[in-house]
């Protein structure tokens, strides 16, 4: 039975490769060596590892597809549990907080990430605090070892904006504004309240710099 730590033993091996959004990943090759997507990466060590296409419709793989995929291949868990189990699943979904872009990653079991993360960090080693997450997962049939010694208790992150009713307000959106609308990226109302404009705006700032695409302004 495949494990969750020799899910992280291959990821690892992939660690500095690059990442390139919607890159088509040939999921059969046991050689390959990127550019990579989120789901793709994630999909492809999966699948060497299990030989279990997860997550995959054709020769794509897609964040929305794990969230389809969730029930007849996986069992949910906690935020909290998936940071302290080695080689668990972490997931965003598309639209979820009303964030346009899924993400998907490894948990190393103590509280980091192995992922293809943004254009800049390429395939890296993260962290799970500070960012949205949705759904913690195991994949069935995989045994999977807890880091009983590293207790993680999951808040969803401070200062995390999104689009929501009523809408959310805080000085931070308003500098945000200010700082975008410096960059000729924002063109609205610079006031505190933070609404569709700013949330593309923000999207708009983190492809520009191949930083993580989620359209919360945590990054500024």
């Amino acid at each position: 039975m495949a494990t969750g730590k020799e899910l992280l033993n291959i990821a690892n091996q992939h660690v500095g490769e690059k990442y390139e959004f919607g890159a088509n990943v040939p999921f059969d090759n046991p050689n390959y060596k990127g550019p990579w997507d989120c789901a793709e990466f994630i999909s492809w060590v999966v699948f060497q590892t299990t030989n279990f296409k997860i997550g995959i419709r054709g020769k794509e793989s897609y964040t929305g597809y794990w969230e389809k995929d969730i029930k007849t291949h996986c069992t949910e868990i906690s935020i909290s549990e998936a940071a302290q189990t080695y080689g668990a699943i972490l997931l965003r979904s598309p639209g979820f907080k009303n964030i346009d872009i899924g993400h998907i990653v490894f948990s190393d079991g103590n509280g980091g990430t192995i992922e293809a993360k943004s254009k800049n960090d390429g395939v890296c080693k993260s962290k799970i605090i500070g960012r949205k997450w949705e759904y913690g997962l195991l994949i069935n049939n995989v045994q999977y070892d807890i880091n009983n010694d590293f207790i993680f208790d999951y808040q969803n992150p401070p200062f995390n904006f999104y689009v929501s009713s009523p809408v959310m307000k805080n000085k931070i959106v308003k500098e945000t504004k200010e700082n975008l609308q410096k960059l000729n990226l924002f063109h609205g109302e610079i006031t505190d309240e933070y609404n569709t404009e700013i949330a593309q705006a923000v999207t708009n700032f983190q492809r520009t710099k191949g930083i993580v695409v989620d359209g919360v302004p945590y990054h500024f």
